[in-house]
C-alpha cells in the first residue's frame, strides 16, 4: 500500500477497507471514499478541536517545550501514561517516532501545551483591530513579520495566527477600504448639502497627489454635528490646467453621487483651480487661512535682510553639535528656560513668527554663545534685535486666527468677518502708534495694502453674507457695513421666499394629481363652464401664492432675527437643533450655508499625513495602497 502523506494520518489509522479510517483518539471510523481527506480534517474540527493536525504546528509548538523537560521527567510521565495521547504522544511524534494510539483522550495532561484555536469572528475583530493600528500609526506592512513583535502577540493572545504582510496590504486593507467606503456612501446619501474642499501636493518621489474632501452637517444621536471625511487622495498625472482640473472634479462628483449637493470649493488662490471650479459652475471661495499668509509674507518682505540673519545664527546652531551644547549650558548659567531653537518652513509664515518668538526668549543665551563659539558670524545689531521683539506683537494676531479658523468640527464660514474686522483694527491701530518701530512702519503699510486687496470687498460674497446672518451667534453684528448687511438680508429674502413658492407649487400640485383621481362628474362640468375665468383665476392665483409664500419667508426670517443672540462660545448647530420646526424653511438653508469650510487646511492635513507615509523607506510604496491607508486614516 503506497504510503500516506497527509499530516491528517497522524491522527488516524487505515482501515483493511482502504475507504475507511480509524480516529485514534474517539475509534470512530470514518469514511475516505475516492481519497477525500475532507471527513477527515472536519472530524479533528468538530470532535478534538485542541488538537494541531500539522506536523509543523506540532513540532513548532511542542518540541521546544519537550527539549525542557529531564530524561527523568519525560521516562516518568511515559511510565504514567503507556501510550497516552495529548502531550506526549506529540512530542514522540516530534521526534519522529511513531504516534501512539490511544483508546480515548481522558487526561488533563493532554491538554497542556495544545492552544485552542480562535473563533472566526473572533480572528476577523483582531485582524481589524491590527490593520487600524498599523494604518492610523502609519506603521509599515513589515512590522507584523518582525520577530519582537510577534512574540509580544503570542504573550497576549497565543491562539491568534498574525496575518502575513502579504495578507495585511493585499486583502485585509482593500476589503477595510471597500467596507468604509460603502459606509460613507450611505451617510452622504442621506446629506442634502455638501461642501468640498480640495488642494495638490507633491511628494517626495515627485508623484502629484490631488485630495478631494466632504464637509456636511449630518444629525446624529439627536443633535446636529459638523462632519468631514476625504473622498480620495489619488496622483493625478495629467497637466493641472483649468480644464483637466474641472473635468476630474466632475468626474469625482458623480463617482460618489454628489453632483448635485455641492454648495460650495473652497481652495488656494492658484489661478488654475479658481478657474477649474468656475467652468465647474461652482460656487467658491478662497481659502482664509491661505489669503492670511499670502498678506503677512508679503508685509515681511521689507525686513527680509533682518530674518535672514536669523535664519543663518539658527542654522548655525543647527550644523554644530558643540554650539548646541554651549547654547544649553549657558540657558542654565543664565537662568533662562532650556529651550531649543527653530528654523522656519518657506511657505508657512507662521513658521517665522515661531522662529522669531523662540529666539527673543533666549535671546541673551544666543548672544553670549555666538561671542565665544562664533564671534565672526553676522550677528543681530540692538535695533534688530528690537526689531524682531516688536514684531512677535504684530504677528500673533494672524496665528490666533489662524489656528482657530482652521478647525473642522466647528462652524467656521461664518467667523470670517468677524476676523476680517478684527484684522483691519489691529492694522490701524499698528498705522496710527507713534512709538513704531520706522523698519516696522514699511511691514504695517504693505500688509494694509494687501488686506484691501484680499478681503476688501469680503462681505460682498453672498455665501459668507448668508452664513453670518444665519449663525445665531452673530448675524447683523458680524458685519462692519451695515448697507451691505442690508443688502445681503434683502438677497436671502429674495432666495427664501422663491424657496417657499416651489415648496407650496410641490405641494399644491401634489393636491390637484390626487385630486384628479376621483373628480366628480358633476365638478368637471362646472369646470368646463367657468374655463371664461380661467385666465383671471390664474393670475390671481399666481399672485396670492407669491405674496402668501413671501409674506411667510420674511416672517419666519424676521423672527428669527428677532431672537436674542447666543454666547460667542456655544455651538450654533446645537441652538437650529432645538428650533428646526420653528423655522422649517430657514432652518434646510441654514444647513447649506453653516456646512462651509473657511479654509482648504483640511486637505493640507492630509498631505501631512501622506509625509508620514511615503518615507524615505517606504517611497516604493505604490500610489495605491497610499490612497487607500490615507482614506482609512482619515475616515476610520
Amino acid at each position: 500500500m503506497a504510503p500516506k502523506r497527509s499530516d491528517i494520518w497522524l491522527h488516524f489509522e487505515c482501515m483493511k477497507d482502504k475507504c475507511l479510517a480509524k480516529c485514534l483518539y474517539c475509534k470512530q471510523v470514518l469514511s475516505t471514499k475516492n481519497g477525500s481527506m475532507g471527513n477527515l480534517n472536519r472530524h479533528m474540527k468538530t470532535k478534538h478541536p485542541t488538537i494541531n493536525v500539522c506536523r509543523r504546528e506540532i513540532e513548532r509548538e511542542v518540541a521546544p517545550r519537550s527539549q525542557t523537560l529531564s530524561r527523568e521527567t519525560f521516562n516518568s510521565i511515559e511510565n504514567a501514561n503507556p501510550g497516552g495521547s495529548g502531550t506526549i504522544g506529540s512530542v514522540v511524534t516530534a521526534a519522529g517516532a511513531k504516534p501512539k494510539r490511544t483508546q480515548c483522550q481522558t487526561d488533563l495532561t493532554s491538554y497542556a501545551y495544545v492552544k485552542k484555536p480562535l473563533s472566526i469572528s473572533r480572528s476577523k475583530d483582531i485582524d481589524e483591530q491590527m490593520l487600524r493600528w498599523i494604518v492610523k500609526g502609519f506603521h509599515a506592512f513589515r512590522i507584523v513579520e518582525e520577530d519582537e513583535f510577534l512574540k509580544l502577540c503570542d504573550m497576549l493572545c497565543p491562539n491568534y495566527q498574525v496575518p502575513s504582510r502579504k495578507t495585511i496590504s493585499n486583502s485585509l486593507l482593500q476589503q477595510q477600504y471597500e467596507s468604509r467606503r460603502e459606509k460613507i456612501e450611505e451617510e452622504l446619501e442621506k446629506v442634502d448639502f455638501i461642501c468640498i474642499t480640495t488642494d495638490s501636493w507633491t511628494s517626495a518621489n515627485n508623484e502629484s497627489f490631488i485630495a478631494i474632501t466632504a464637509h456636511y452637517i449630518i444629525q446624529q444621536q439627536l443633535q446636529f454635528i459638523l462632519k468631514s471625511c476625504l473622498l480620495d487622495c489619488f496622483v493625478y498625472e495629467e497637466k493641472h490646467t483649468a480644464r483637466n482640473l474641472a473635468t476630474l472634479l466632475s468626474d469625482k462628483f458623480k463617482e460618489w453621487k454628489i453632483e448635485k449637493k455641492i454648495v460650495c470649493v473652497v481652495s488656494d488662490n492658484a489661478a488654475n483651480i479658481l478657474a477649474a471650479v468656475r467652468e465647474g459652475g461652482w460656487k467658491s471661495h478662497s481659502c482664509f487661512a491661505h489669503s492670511i499668509n499670502l498678506m503677512v509674507q508679503n508685509g515681511l518682505k521689507s525686513i527680509n535682510s533682518i530674518l535672514e540673519k536669523l535664519k543663518t545664527i539658527v542654522s548655525f546652531f543647527k550644523r554644530s553639535s558643540s554650539a548646541l551644547a554651549k547654547l544649553k549650558t549657558t540657558q542654565l548659567q543664565m537662568g533662562l528656560p532650556e529651550l531649543k531653537i527653530k528654523q522656519d518652513v518657506k511657505t508657512r509664515w507662521n513658521s517665522t513668527l515661531n522662529m522669531v518668538d523662540r529666539a527673543c526668549k533666549i535671546k541673551d543665551a544666543i548672544i553670549t554663545t555666538l561671542a565665544l563659539e562664533c564671534p565672526n558670524l553676522n550677528q543681530l545689531s540692538v535695533v534688530e534685535w528690537c526689531v524682531l521683539e516688536a514684531l512677535i506683537d504684530i504677528l500673533q494676531i494672524f496665528k490666533d486666527i489662524t489656528e482657530e479658523i482652521s478647525a473642522e468640527k466647528n462652524v467656521t464660514s461664518s467667523k470670517i468677518f468677524i476676523y476680517v474686522r478684527a484684522i483691519y483694527d489691529h492694522l490701524q491701530r499698528l498705522s496710527s502708534n507713534p512709538l513704531l518701530i520706522d523698519e516696522l512702519k514699511k511691514v504695517v503699510t504693505d500688509m494694509q495694502s494687501q488686506f484691501y486687496l484680499r478681503f476688501g470687498d469680503v462681505e460682498d460674497i453672498d455665501i459668507l453674507a448668508e452664513s453670518t446672518i444665519l449663525d445665531p451667534r452673530f448675524k447683523k453684528f458680524g458685519f462692519k457695513d451695515e448697507y451691505k448687511y442690508e443688502a445681503s438680508l434683502a438677497n436671502l429674502r429674495k432666495k427664501l421666499s422663491a424657496i417657499h413658492l416651489q415648496a407650496s407649487a410641490n405641494s399644491d400640485a401634489n393636491v390637484l394629481h390626487d385630486s384628479s383621481k376621483s373628480e366628480d362628474p358633476a365638478t368637471s362640468t362646472s369646470i368646463k363652464k367657468s374655463r371664461v375665468w380661467a385666465h383671471f383665476d390664474k393670475n390671481v392665483t399666481n399672485m396670492l401664492q407669491e405674496k402668501n409664500a413671501s409674506a411667510a419667508a420674511v416672517i419666519e426670517l424676521d423672527r428669527y432675527l428677532n431672537e436674542p443672540l447666543i454666547k460667542r462660545n456655544e455651538d450654533p448647530l446645537s441652538w437650529w437643533m432645538t428650533r428646526k420646526y420653528i423655522y422649517p424653511t430657514l432652518f434646510n438653508y441654514t444647513t447649506k450655508r453653516l456646512c462651509i469650510q473657511a479654509t482648504s487646511v483640511p486637505c493640507e492635513r492630509i498631505f501631512s499625513k501622506a509625509g508620514l507615509i511615503l518615507t524615505e523607506k517606504r517611497l516604493s510604496l505604490k500610489s495605491s495602497r497610499v490612497r487607500q491607508i490615507l482614506f482609512l486614516n482619515a475616515n476610520l
